[in-house]
């Protein structure tokens, strides 16, 4: 690479126009920087790239791992950080106050376990839509692999009437909310005569 500085002198007057007689101008000096880049060093670029490449990851585990299954392990995080980003959100976890050691660890399992059961949901939904083709059409697009946060949102908009002891749903009810419901394994029984029937391993319609 070479580099050439050049200075540059300028004159210029304090108004516009023609400059009076015997006025004198200001002199200003500039210095423009000249760079020219040579051809590329391939042996000093792959060594710069090899160095942006390069991942430093401490693990501790008992089984032997070689660097790309570590590798891979690390990228996977990212699911158990989408759980949680599930669990953080105002509507699932809320102001909780307490003081007392065992009341903490033990409200860290009810998470836990509300964490496990959303993710399970989400599992079976999609295994479902899989084996049957099911496509779920949300604001005018289609979503392959909803997440459990979409699932538990869609069944939240299930309103149920009851009249003379006989609980009934809206005419109108969006067909993806019902499609949803049969995805998760059960069918309307369990909104409307509270019976639970576990569908997810005698077959579903889709």
């Amino acid at each position: 690479m070479d580099v050439e500085i050049h200075e540059v002198v300028k004159k210029k007057y304090a108004h516009k126009g023609r400059p009076k007689k015997g006025e004198e101008p200001q002199i200003e000096t500039v210095w423009n920087v000249e760079v020219k880049i040579g051809e590329m060093n391939t042996e000093v670029y792959e060594q710069k790239k090899r160095e942006e490449s390069t991942f430093v990851l401490i693990h501790r585990t008992k089984e032997e791992m070689t660097s790309a299954e570590i590798v891979k392990s690390y990228k996977n995080q990212d699911k158990v950080e989408r759980g949680f980003k599930f669990l953080k959100q105002p509507q699932y976890l809320g102001p909780t106050y307490t003081k007392i050691q065992s009341r903490v660890e033990a409200l860290g399992y009810i998470f836990l376990i509300v964490l496990v059961i959303a993710k399970y949901l989400e599992f079976r939904v999609r295994v479902v839509m899989q084996e049957n083709q099911g496509i779920l059409k949300i604001g005018g697009q289609k979503v392959l692999n909803p997440s459990a946060q979409t699932i538990i949102e869609l069944l939240n908009k299930i309103l149920v009437y009851e009249m003379n002891g006989i609980r009934y749903f809206r005419h109108n009810m969006n067909e993806n909310i019902l499609n949803v419901l049969r995805w998760t394994g059960f069918d309307k029984n369990v909104y409307l005569n509270g019976k639970v029937i576990d569908l997810f391993h005698v077959g579903n319609d889709g």
